[in-house]
């Protein structure tokens, strides 16, 4: 069992955030982890206040809501920095989504949004 870590960066001003991960990838670019494994989602750095997190998903394949991860309800779960989540499923490749707030340079709440990482939960053995 392994915890990778999915960095999300964002800025003041700009509402797309990136990110950054170690999660092990397929050739094809998908994010591999296994099913024992979990995931740990830190926002800019430890300290940064983040509210209204919501952490979405959706399988690739068919046009249905849900989730690879425990406790999620009708494919999302709400998430805050430092939220380390696990999976429910065996296998199975599905696309994610996670939408914030965070404070801007003026002190002000603002909306972020990190679009589309994509997993692949069991695919192979690491």
């Amino acid at each position: 069992m392994s915890t990778y870590t999915f960095t999300v960066n964002f800025k003041s001003g700009i509402k797309i955030a990136t990110y950054t991960t170690n999660c092990p990838t397929l050739s094809a670019g998908l994010y591999n982890p296994q099913p024992d494994d979990k995931l740990q989602f830190i926002f800019n750095d430890d300290a940064s206040d983040i509210q209204g997190g919501k952490l979405s998903s959706s399988k690739m394949d068919v046009p249905e809501r849900s989730s690879p991860f425990s406790g999620a309800v009708d494919g999302s779960m709400s998430i805050v920095n430092n939220s380390v989540v696990s999976f429910d499923v065996t296998q199975g490749s599905w696309c994610f989504y996670i939408s914030f707030y965070a404070k801007n340079n003026a002190g002000k709440w603002e909306f972020h949004l990190l679009p589309d990482p994509e997993l692949q939960v069991g695919s192979i053995p690491n």
